[in-house]
């Protein structure tokens, strides 16, 4: 039910947020 919602919700925001860090951290890293 909203489970399932949040779910997708927090699986989709995660995977943006991931992509965020993962660049942020790569840009530390080089620099």
């Amino acid at each position: 039910m909203r489970a399932t919602a949040l779910a997708r919700r927090h699986e989709a925001g995660f995977t943006l947020t991931e992509a965020l860090v993962a660049l942020f951290v790569f840009g530390l890293l080089s620099s």
